[in-house]
């Protein structure tokens, strides 16, 4: 991205690469965001990526995460980095793994520092674990002595034995809002054949003067007993406001319990935000429930937000969600993912639903996929539906595919007769062959906003062996008057050739808009590829939305990657949001997602979820990440399990830094 102007030279790049040669060597992964701004606000960098360099035996293992932001102007010389450094050569040697931040900044409020990193090392047979994380911030003026300090010291000696990992925060602060205490801390404990795990990490924040009570919490508990059974992790934040603005409730955790032969999992991690007040009940929820019973069976796995507000704007509801349930030989698999908003007032009775529904029984029979959407309004402009969905059902040897996705949307009032409908139907008999899919939207209306066209569809073709196919669908939306040149695509494009391979599948919205509320960019998409033997899979699914104006430079990003070589080998899978806004509520930076990383024999798997939030304006820099970090190498050694929380806060309540985490080796 960029723009000019008072705000000019912005460049946002976001990307990843992977790099693979030989016999699973020079392994490159790279993703970062660099970003450049010039001008009153000027020389804003910020750089957040992962490389990753492998070669030979599995050595010379480099990781590198870092974000790096430079400001220099009236709040000047700005220097914020955190990144993770991991090295490795020889027998699984020589582990460096560091993490830190530093932020320094010069001016009225001078000499911040704030530092937290992890620095492992170790040598011989998997002995003297050294691992130190820790956050130092002191700030002078004003607002002085703030004192923060996180940190996590594991030392190991011997037959693995006599684990202590502690990690914990306090931070002090004196002055007109004094008396806060935040304490944040791990302790694992561990004796014999690896027994009585005990894993706790938490914060506990309170506050007394004008806005006072304030309780905020966050821990892990981690426990296991016996042949690696009964094991129950428990990481959530609880914050608790009375005041005017009284009974905020956040929380945010997950519960992970085992018990017998690796039976009966239990996953779960969502938060609860709840307000009362004039905007009252608000209630966030997002959560992943994973449980597991017998032979890895009845799988379920749910993630979704609710979101519920009551008063002017009131009975808002938010939920998305997957549920995937799996029983028997890997059959009955349900996967849904969908959102449903509720609003009613004085623009009532919204109902927007997005979600897939995917069902197996048998040999792999009766598949059920449904995605659809419902927003449905009354009021003024009343009468809105709109339905997307697809439905694909298969029985038998792979034959009587039907595939049906479309929209309808009707709308009676001043702005009357509207009829958009897209869908797709698909049948297939025989030899899978001759595939005929056509999924389209005509839009047409008339009156004072005239000549709007809309079409959206799919053709896919086959012949032969299943080689050529393409698969195209898109939607164009072109209106002029006095809101002109709104450009709305969406479209999926497959192209196979040869032995069912190099896939790819992309299906993305980008909408374009120009006037007043100009340069609205909304992108959403997925792609796919395979090459060789089912190798190289990649499948990104993301939403970008760019908007410039009043509320200008708008963005939303929520995508998937998976990305497989191999023997099912270098599976990463990332979703996640960002949405940024400049403006008088500038920056606005919210980002959630999962990455999960495997290589080789199931080994070196990464699960990171966390959410970031940053916002800059008169209440600036806010920042909250919470994420996990879950690595595994080896025959299931080297389990580093990371959850935390960073809340960061200038302005008018400076310099506040919330931070949970544990990591576990």
């Amino acid at each position: 991205m960029y723009s000019i102007g008072d705000d000019t030279e912005h460049i946002t790049t976001a990307y990843i690469i992977m790099y693979t040669a030989g016999e699973d060597t020079e392994h490159i992964t790279t993703a970062y965001i660099i970003m450049y701004t010039t001008g009153e606000d000027t020389e804003h960098i910020t750089t957040a990526y992962i490389i990753m360099y492998t070669t030979g035996d599995d050595s010379e293992h480099i990781t590198t995460a870092y974000i790096i932001m430079y400001t220099t102007g009236d709040d000047t010389e700005h220097i914020t980095t955190a990144y993770i450094i991991m090295y490795t050569t020889g027998d699984d040697t020589e582990h460096i793994t560091t993490a830190y931040i530093i932020k320094y900044t010069t001016g009225d409020d001078t000499e911040h520092i704030s530092t937290a990193y992890i620095f492992m090392y170790s040598t011989g047979d998997d002995t003297e674990h050294i691992t130190t994380a820790y956050i130092i911030m002191y700030t002078t003026g004003d607002d002085t002595e703030h004192i923060t300090t996180a940190y996590i010291i594991m030392y190991t000696t011997g037959d693995d034995s006599e684990h202590i990992t502690t990690a914990y925060i306090i931070m002090y602060t004196t002055g007109d809002d004094n008396e806060h205490i935040t304490t944040a801390y791990i302790i694992m404990y561990t004796t014999g054949d690896d027994t009585e795990h005990i894993t706790t990490a938490y914060i506990i924040m309170y506050t007394t003067g004008d806005d006072s009570e304030h309780i905020t919490t966050a821990y892990i508990i981690m426990y296991t007993t016996g042949d690696d059974t009964e094991h129950i992790t428990t990481a959530y934040i609880i914050m608790y406001t009375t005041g005017d603005d009284t009974e905020h409730i956040t929380t945010a955790y997950i519960i992970m319990y085992t018990t017998g032969d690796d039976t009966e999992h239990i996953t779960t991690a969502y938060i609860i935000m709840y307000t009362t007040g004039d905007d009252t009940e608000h209630i966030t929820t997002a959560y992943i429930i994973m449980y597991t019973t017998g032979d890895d069976t009845e799988h379920i796995t749910t993630a979704y937000i609710i979101m519920y507000t009551t008063g002017d704007d009131t009975e808002h509801i938010t939920t998305a969600y997957i549920i995937m349930y799996t029983t028997g030989d890997d059959t009955e698999h349900i996967t849904t993912a969908y959102i449903i908003m509720y609003t009613t007032g004085d623009d009532t009775e919204h109902i927007t639903t997005a979600y897939i529904i995917m069902y197996t029984t048998g040999d792999d029979t009766e598949h059920i996929t449904t995605a659809y959407i419902i927003m449905y309004t009354t009021g003024d402009d009343t009468e809105h539906i709109t339905t997307a969905y697809i439905i694909m059902y298969t029985t038998g040897d792979d034959t009587e595919h039907i595939t049906t996705a479309y929209i309808i949307m009707y709308t009676t009032g001043d702005d009357t007769e509207h009829i958009t409908t897209a869908y797709i139907i698909m049948y297939t008999t025989g030899d899978d062959t001759e595939h005929i899919t056509t999924a389209y939207i005509i839009m047409y209306t008339t009156g004072d906003d005239t000549e709007h066209i809309t079409t959206a569809y799919i053709i896919m073709y086959t012949t032969g062996d299943d080689t050529e196919h393409i698969t195209t669908a898109y939607i164009i939306m072109y209106t002029t008057g006095d809101d002109t040149e709104h450009i709305s695509t969406a479209y999926i494009y497959m192209y196979s050739t040869g032995d069912d391979t190099e896939h790819i599948t992309t299906a993305y919205i980008i909408m374009y808009s120009t006037g007043d509320d100009t340069e609205h960019i909304t992108t959403a998409y997925i792609i796919m590829y395979t090459t060789g033997d089912d190798t190289e899979h990649i499948i990104s699914a993301y939403i970008i939305m760019y908007t410039t104006g009043d509320d200008t430079e708008h963005i939303t990003t929520a995508y998937i990657i998976m990305y497989s070589t191999g023997d099912d080998t270098e599976h990463i899978t990332t979703a996640y949001i960002i949405m940024s806004s400049t403006g008088d509520d500038t920056e606005h930076i919210t980002t959630a997602y999962i990455i999960m990383y495997t290589t080789g024999d199931d080994t070196e798997h990464i699960t990171t979820t966390y959410i970031i939030m940053y916002t800059k304006g008169d209440d600036t820099e806010h920042i909250t990440t919470t994420y996990i970090i879950m690595y595994t190498t080896g025959d299931d050694t080297e389990h580093i399990t990371t959850a935390y929380i960073i809340m960061y806060t200038t302005g008018f309540d400076t310099e506040h830094v919330t931070t949970t985490y544990i990591f576990i080796i």
